[in-house]
């Protein structure tokens, strides 16, 4: 009977141990943020080692070109807001989560039409993870949210569940990073690396021709 319990025991715990990373792997989520005041690639590498170094960080991808961090990462163990105070507080950068990363969606409620309302739509989103502002009156609503973690769908079912009234989207912004394109200020930054990087390899060619006495680049053939 006690090699049989210890059996189960250990087939538990094997079981625990295989499926938890199955499990955590399925929350995993996406979210890219600015990060401003990366200017060279090692910049990149100082965010994308802090940011790797958090409990729940799948993989990240710092863009200095385009100045954002690309974050796979498990919501369960870690949020968007840690790695934002992260980079802050143990790097020369600023990250941030407004603007650029934030949707929103109006919407509109015939119920509150002339009313100031405003409290219905606080009260409905009051536990909703992913909120992060809310303004209007008078039936018709601005709603900023985290894409990763909310839809303009999500938000007008979770207002109808919570306070039966009928909601409507009158429209939603939802920003596609991937798609941001390349400005003249980032093209300046390519420039610039590009041109350092070809100085760095003509000095170091220069000084290595000058040590071992190799023939100058562009050259012709010595005598014989």
């Amino acid at each position: 009977m006690r090699n049989v319990t210890v059996g189960v025991i250990t087939f538990i715990l094997l079981f625990a141990l295989t499926a938890s990373p199955a499990a955590a792997q399925g929350q995993i989520e996406t979210i890219t943020f600015p990060v401003e005041g990366m200017v060279c690639p090692f910049c990149a590498a100082s965010v994308e080692r802090v940011v790797s170094g958090l409990e729940g960080v799948k993989s990240i991808e710092a863009d200095f070109v385009r100045g954002v961090a690309t974050v796979e990462y498990n919501p369960s163990l870690v949020s968007p807001s840690e790695m934002v105070a992260a980079i802050n507080s143990q790097t020369f950068y600023r990250a941030r989560l407004t603007g650029e990363n934030m949707a929103t969606a109006v919407l509109f409620v015939p119920d509150l039409l002339g009313e100031p309302g405003r409290g219905h739509i606080e009260a409905a989103f009051a536990d909703v993870g992913g909120v992060r502002e809310i303004s209007g009156e008078s039936g018709r609503f601005t709603v900023e949210f985290e894409p990763h973690r909310l839809t303009p769908g999500d938000l007008a079912q979770g207002f109808r569940e919570r306070t039966g009234m009928e909601v409507t989207i009158l429209s939603a912004h939802v920003p596609d990073s991937d798609n941001k394109q390349l400005s003249v200020r980032d093209l300046l930054r390519y420039a610039l690396w590009g041109a350092a990087v070809l100085a760095i390899l003509w000095g170091g060619w220069r000084f290595a021709a000058s040590r071992l006495e190799l023939p100058s680049l562009g050259g012709g053939r010595g005598a014989s």
